[in-house]
C-alpha cells in the first residue's frame, strides 16, 4: 500500500495539484482500487470461510445421525398406519407386498372394490394365510368409520328448527334378480361392473345359451373373483332354466364351434361320430370319442340336442 501511495504522489506532482487537490485524488484513487479489489476476490475470501462453517454443521449433523441410528429410511411403516382403501402403491409394498399383489389390490380398488376390515385383504386373489399374518398388523381398514363419522358430522350441523328437514342416510337398496333375464342396469347395480364389463356378461350368456351354473360367471373375461362374488350374492338362476341347445344333427359344424366350449375341432369330431353312429344313440356315447376329454364333454351337453 505505502508503494503505490508513493507512485501515486509522483504522478500528481508532474500534473501541478496543490496539496489539498492532491490528497484528494490519492483518497479517491485508493476507494477506488478498494473497491475493484473486493470485486475481485471478495467472494472467494468471505465465501471460503462460510462454505467451511456450513460444512462442519453438516458433517456434524450426518455424524450425529449416523452416531444414533437415525437415518430414516424411505418409508416408516408402523403398526395400523396403512389404509388399503387409500394407500399408494409404494407404501403396499414398503409393508411386505409383492409388487403383483399391490398393483391387483389397487386395480381392485379401481374398480369399486372396498376394505371393511383387515380379513378383507384376503379378498386380493394370490395373498395367502402366511403372507397375510406377516403383513396384516400394519393396516387398517377405516371405510366404515369413515361413513359413520362423515354422518355424524353432517346430523351434529343441524340445528333443532332444521332437523325435520333433514334426511337421514339411505344405504342403496339391491334387489335379487334372475342373470339369465338381467340387463346392463340390472349388473351395474355391482360396484366394480361398468357398462363394458356388464356388456360383456350378457355377451358370454348369449354365446353359451344361458347361465346352468353360477360357477360360470368366473368365465367372463375380465370379471375379477371378488366382483364375482359380489355379483353372486344377488343373481340367481332359475331352477327351471332349460339353455338354448344347439342340434347335432341340425347345425353345421360352424354354428357348433361358436359355442364357448367347443372348438372347431371338436365340433367336426362330435358331429361325425353323431352321424355315424346315430341309431340308437344316447349322450353317455360322447365319452367314447378319444380326442374330447370327458370334462369338456360333461360341460357342452347340457346345451346339445339330436
Amino acid at each position: 500500500m505505502r508503494f503505490i501511495t508513493r507512485t501515486l504522489r509522483r504522478l500528481l506532482s508532474s500534473f501541478y495539484f496543490n496539496r489539498s487537490e492532491a490528497s484528494g485524488f490519492l483518497l479517491l484513487a485508493i476507494l477506488l482500487i478498494s473497491y475493484i479489489f473486493v470485486l475481485k476476490w471478495g467472494d472467494i475470501l468471505f465465501e471460503s470461510n462460510d462454505y467451511h462453517v456450513e460444512y462442519q454443521y453438516i458433517e456434524g449433523s450426518v455424524s450425529s445421525d449416523v452416531t444414533s441410528g437415525q437415518i430414516p429410511s424411505e418409508i416408516e411403516v408402523l403398526n395400523n398406519s396403512l389404509d388399503p382403501n387409500v394407500s399408494s402403491r409404494q407404501e403396499l409394498i414398503s409393508s411386505g407386498l409383492p409388487e403383483y399383489l399391490a398393483d391387483r389390490l389397487i386395480n381392485y380398488r379401481s374398480k369399486g372394490g372396498k376394505f371393511y376390515k383387515k380379513s378383507d385383504l384376503k379378498k386380493i386373489y394370490g395373498l395367502s394365510d402366511s403372507l397375510y399374518n406377516e403383513i396384516h398388523p400394519y393396516y387398517k381398514a377405516t371405510y366404515i368409520q369413515k361413513q359413520k363419522l362423515k354422518r355424524k358430522k353432517t346430523r351434529s350441523y343441524y340445528s333443532d328448527s332444521s332437523k325435520s328437514k333433514y334426511k337421514p342416510f339411505k344405504p342403496k337398496v339391491i334387489y335379487a334378480f334372475d342373470i339369465n333375464e338381467a340387463d346392463t342396469t340390472d349388473l351395474k347395480q355391482i360396484y366394480g361392473i361398468g357398462s363394458v364389463l356388464s356388456q360383456r356378461i350378457i355377451k358370454y350368456r348369449n354365446s353359451l345359451g344361458g347361465f346352468i351354473s353360477s360357477d360360470q360367471l368366473y368365465e367372463v373375461w375380465g370379471l375379477e373373483k371378488a366382483v364375482a362374488e359380489e355379483l353372486l350374492q344377488y343373481a340367481t338362476i332359475n331352477n327351471g332354466f332349460n339353455p338354448r341347445k344347439f342340434s347335432i344333427e341340425n347345425s353345421p359344424v360352424d354354428s357348433l364351434a361358436s359355442h364357448p366350449y367347443l372348438s372347431f375341432k371338436q365340433a367336426r369330431l362330435l358331429k361325425s361320430y353323431y352321424q355315424s353312429h346315430k341309431d340308437g344313440f344316447r349322450k353317455e356315447d360322447f365319452y367314447k370319442i378319444y380326442a374330447i376329454d370327458s370334462a369338456s364333454v360333461t360341460r357342452i351337453l347340457p346345451y346339445l340336442t339330436f
